[in-house]
Parts: C-alpha cells; structure tokens; sequence
C-alpha cells in the first residue's frame, strides 16, 4: 500500500523532537517482545527543520524489521561531542577574551583551561570536572575562580556549535566555613609594631612597600607597579595615583582607580620616588602576563611565616578594620581602598572624593 505526503508528513514529525538548545532530535520508541518500552533518541547535529526532516527519512529508510521482532533503529552517524578540537576552541577563545580583559587575566584563563584540559580526554564529563577540582590545593575563594573561568570557556564553545554542550562545572561551588570577616585575619597593632621593628634590617625598596600598605590600604600589585610620575600634587596635597596607563600597570577592576592622600609618615617617600625614573620598584622585576608584585608577595610570604605574621594582604584588612572601628562613612573607606558602595546612588551617579575630603581619614592610622 503507498504512503501518502500527509501520512509521511506526519510519521516524521512524530519522530522529530526539538530540544531547549534548538538542536533537532530523532526520537523512536518502540516496544520489545517482553512488553518493555524503549526509546531511542539520537541528535540530528542541526537546527534546521527542512534538513532534520530529511534526515529522519533517511534514518526510517535503514530501520530493520521482521514479523516477529520489535523495530530498531540504527546508531546515527553523528560527530560525537568529544571530538570537539578543544585546545584550538581555546586558542579561538582566548583571541576573543584578549580585546575586552588584560593580559593578566588573559594569562589566569590560559593557566586553568589548560590545566583542566591536560586532566581529562572527557573535559565534558561532569564526574572529570568534579575530581578535577579535588585535586586543587586552593581556597574556596579561588577554586571558585577556576570553575567560573573554565566553565565560561565550555559556554561560549556552546554558543558556537550546533551540539548540545553543557558546562560540566556548572553547579560546582565551594562554601567558606568562616564568615566573610573571618576568611583573613587583619594585622593586630601589637602584630604591625612588631612588623615595623623587624623591617627596620631590610632594604629600603621592601620597607616602603609595607609602609605604604599599612598607611593607605593599597593591595600589593598597586604599589610595587607605581611610577615615579603617580606620585603628584593634588590641591596642594601629596597624593598617589593609582591607575594603568603604563604597560606594566594593571587594575583589579574600575573601582581601583583612584587618586588617594598620603599620610605623613609616607613623606619621605616622596623624595624617595621622585629620585627614580619610571617605575618606582624596579627590584622586582615586570613579565608580562604576570603583575608587579609576583616576586614581591613570594618573598614576603617566607618572610612572614617565618616570623609568625599574618599575609600581606592582612594589612589592607587592618586598615579597612581601623576606619570600621572609627565610624568612618562607608563612601569614604571605599574611595582610600578602592572598593564599590554596592549601591547604585555612589557607583553609578556618585563622583570621585577628592584627596582634601579622605586626608581626614588618615589620623586614625597611628
């Protein structure tokens, strides 16, 4: 008997499924001697419905069947996920991210997506993901920087190919077992009297990067990448510019950008920067793709444990903690350590405080 274009139109559509992705799906059930259902669902690797329906024609042309058994349907010859090129996915990636992030992270996203894809010959098993995160000797914090940064790779790879790809990190997160507060420890006055003592043997260059973070609140990288030109004049104030128009200067994020007073026990660093051309540290060498204060945050990391003080990062806490405890203006401590107000009034319609307003801030680091 022949089959009708209705009647064919409509085993065809009985057999096509669209998924959420929009990619068409063949899709068959049938039913075994033993009364058990079963479907079979293969991709048809297109989002085009004329093109699907031509291949479920020519997937109900190969179906084998007899009086006696159940119909079944053929493996479709489909490219299967995995044979994705996915170190050439990221050369492509990473050519996209390097005109809208800086080299520095550019640089982190390589390191992680490599590292994951060095792990597994199945970077899209979410079991791959999990045990890869495992093997990470890191805190929650940057574990979690490492799934966002692979995992925004697998969404955009997504985002360009007609197979169904997910990104098997997503859903991975690690908690903090302290609070925000706790997560690091601010220096003490007692621990930055004992820090200062012990400086006073070091080299200059070393002494000042760790005065200028217990007197400002400026993260390491802000200092050691300072030029000798960011130290300037504002309104008749000494003030440092923290911003990355050199090419070994980088930012952690548009909040950084700043222009802060110096305290008076900072003064003598004006001397001591205007006597350098360009950069202020050259002590610790620039490789791009890396910031300033690699070497730097290295040294003081041996340094410190070995005699019993908190990281260096510990003395941007004791600032923010200091003008906590002296009730000053959220909007102020945010403006001296480059922080957002998380509020849409400041960050978006606010303008900048200027140096004349935050050296009031300054007497309570004593």
């Amino acid at each position: 008997m022949c089959t009708t274009s209705s009647e064919k139109t409509g085993v065809i559509l009985h057999n096509l499924h669209l998924s959420r992705h929009g990619i068409w799906y063949f899709r068959k059930v049938t039913i075994a001697p033993n009364g058990k259902r079963k479907e079979v669902k293969r991709s048809l690797g297109t989002r085009d419905k004329t093109l699907a329906k031509t291949k479920v024609l020519q997937l109900l042309a190969c179906l084998k069947s007899n009086h006696s058994k159940a119909q079944v349907v053929e493996p479709l010859a489909t490219p299967a996920v995995e044979a994705i090129d996915f170190h050439a996915s990221l050369k492509a990636y990473l050519e996209y991210k390097s005109g809208t992030v800086s080299i520095r992270e550019v640089t982190s996203i390589t390191r992680s997506c490599m590292r994951y894809l060095a792990y597994t010959a199945t970077p899209l098993s979410k079991k791959a993901a999990s045990s890869f995160m495992d093997t990470l000797e890191m805190s929650p914090v940057t574990k979690n920087k490492y799934a966002d940064k692979i995992g925004s790779f697998f969404k955009w790879v997504a985002a360009r190919t007609d197979e169904v790809i997910r990104n098997p990190f997503e859903g991975i997160r690690y908690k903090h077992a302290k609070s925000a507060s706790e997560q690091r420890a601010a220096y003490t006055r007692t621990e930055l009297a004992k820090l200062f003592s012990i400086t006073k043997t070091l080299p200059m260059h070393k002494q000042w990067i760790i005065k200028i973070a217990a007197y400002s609140g400026m993260r390491a990288t802000e200092i050691v990448q300072l030029s000798s030109d960011d130290i300037k004049q504002v309104d008749g104030i000494w003030c440092i510019d923290i911003n990355d128009s050199k090419e070994w200067q980088s930012l952690k994020n548009k909040n950084s950008r700043r222009v802060i007073p110096m305290h008076k026990e900072l003064e003598p660093f004006v001397l001591y920067a205007k006597a350098r051309v360009g950069r202020v540290f050259p002590e610790f060498k620039y490789n791009e793709g890396f910031p300033c204060a690699r070497y730097f945050s290295n040294w003081f990391s041996t340094f410190r444990k070995r005699e019993g003080l908190p990281e260096f990062h510990s003395l941007r806490h004791y600032v923010a903690s200091v003008f906590k405890s002296a009730g000053v203006p959220m909007q102020y401590a945010a403006a001296m350590l480059g922080h957002s107000n998380s509020s849409i009034t400041y960050d978006r319609y606010g303008k900048g405080i200027s140096p004349a307003h935050l050296v009031e801030l300054l007497p309570h680091l004593k």
